[in-house]
């Protein structure tokens, strides 16, 4: 009994060790929080000041306040949470003790594991206790710790869970007729495209993944840098648009941007955009300080991985909104999970699917599509050209085809967006919108530049 004893004292010496180097490290490194605030819970904490600490960082940041010594020191008061006093020495002494503040994930696991096992414990001890008094609900003795368990250190990947109609339909009663009456109007991201558009009931949906499918030189990265445009100028709510691209320089991103925007030809950008005309060249520079306000964002981060993107869309996510995002593109994601490429794109687009859902916002991803199409006498895409793109996640899938890619003669100026899926709506129409060759750009076929 001595032997237990000891070893549960020293295994809550070690987690209250832990939980103080965590601490240390959250108010060392203010992001870190970010990465546990939807997993760890205050209550997975033994000793009472780190629980309180954590606490008020978990109130600092979704209140969006920075956490720092001071404003933990005395706590937040924000959504009910009580009012702490937390002792500075006891807070500088945290910061002191954190060897590493980016060995905050594992000292959370550690701190999770502690509470776990601090769980079980008192369920065996309870087990015993009504073992020998002769009457004791064992089955709801080990759901409720188990309940516990999950409330403390839930999986930072576990779905809200089972709700049933008692509480899903007033919810969906109320959001409906607020978006009837026009209160609480759905949030709709139009893609600029009259038709398409209309096919879409107005545009992408938060949570919703598009996947906007081209061969090498089609404009897929044109089209899905207008998407985002397009959605970016629609934003009512200051939400940022980011784009996350695997295969150009934000340079170049940037010079594509600004041939869209000001409709200067790329190439004059790349040689000398002071030789246009006085008038024009005016135009241009108003213009570029136009795209200087347009929310959007990008990381140029070469073979980043979706876990990768998430933590940084959650960082970037505490200084502004998050709208619309775009991903260039599938197949240079720098994920390696899987036994083949297969499996690696399909756990890609599985990812890219979650992370749209979690930060409630559309994604669209952009893919390659395979050679295959470029063989057959009929070169309009269709689903089977998508290379392992995972196209049961995708809630829209919308492939380029120009005839001009392969004839110079056929149809130029011309190019058709083909909805060869759309989950909540009717798919296999054609869409024929204009291609601005030297602009890299699209537009309705009714418009003119």
């Amino acid at each position: 009994m001595s032997a237990a004893v000891d070893a549960q004292t020293d295994d809550r010496l070690a987690a209250t060790r832990m939980e103080r180097m965590l601490i240390g490290a959250c108010l060392i490194d203010r992001d870190a929080i970010a990465g546990l605030a939807e997993w760890l819970q205050p209550g997975a904490f033994t000793d009472t000041t780190c629980r309180a600490a954590y606490t008020a960082l978990l109130a600092c940041w979704q209140e969006r306040i920075p956490p720092d010594l001071a404003t933990i020191q005395h706590g937040y008061r924000a959504n009910g949470i009580a009012y702490l006093e937390i002792p500075f020495a006891e807070l500088s002494g945290m910061v002191i003790e954190c060897p590493f503040a980016s060995h905050a994930p594992h000292y959370a696991h550690e701190v999770a594991e502690a509470a776990k096992r601090r769980a079980i414990a008192q369920l065996g001890s309870r087990m015993v206790q009504g073992a020998y008094a002769g009457s004791f609900d064992y089955e709801t003795a080990y759901a409720e710790a188990v309940a516990e368990i999950e409330t403390l250190t839930p999986d930072e990947e576990q779905a809200i869970g089972l709700r049933s109609y008692a509480d899903l339909v007033p919810e969906w009663r109320d959001r409906s007729i607020g978006r009837w009456s026009g209160e609480r109007p759905e949030r709709v991201y139009p893609l600029g495209f009259r038709q398409l558009d209309k096919s879409l009931r107005g545009g992408l949906r938060p949570g919703e993944l598009c996947i906007v499918g081209g061969r090498p030189g089609s404009g897929k990265t044109a089209m899905g840098l207008q998407l985002l445009h397009n959605m970016a100028r629609a934003t009512r709510h200051g939400e940022h648009c980011l784009i996350f691209s695997n295969e150009m320089s934000w340079e170049s991103l940037i010079t594509r941007a600004v041939s869209e925007v000001t409709r200067v030809p790329g190439e004059t950008l790349t040689t000398d955009a002071m030789t246009l005309p006085e008038p024009v060249r005016r135009r241009f520079f108003d213009d570029l300080l136009w795209m200087e306000k347009l929310p959007v964002a990008i990381d140029d981060t070469s073979g980043i991985t979706t876990k990768q993107m998430i933590a940084r869309i959650q960082r970037y996510q505490r200084r502004h909104p998050v709208g619309p995002i775009l991903f260039d593109y599938i197949e240079l994601a720098g994920d390696h999970e899987g036994q083949s490429e297969l499996e690696r794109i399909t756990e890609i687009v599985r990812q890219l699917k979650i992370v749209a859902r979690t930060i409630d916002v559309p994604m669209i991803a952009l893919s390659q599509l395979s050679r295959g199409v470029d063989t057959r006498a009929d070169k309009k895409p269709i689903m089977a050209d998508l290379r392992y793109s995972g196209e049961a996640q995708a809630d829209q899938i919308i492939a380029l085809y120009r005839p001009e890619y392969y004839d110079p003669a056929d149809r130029p100026g011309e190019c058709d967006a083909l909805l060869l899926k759309q989950r909540n709506g009717e798919a296999g129409g054609t869409y024929t919108i204009r291609f601005y060759k030297e602009l890299m750009s699209f537009g309705d076929m009714e418009d003119q530049r």
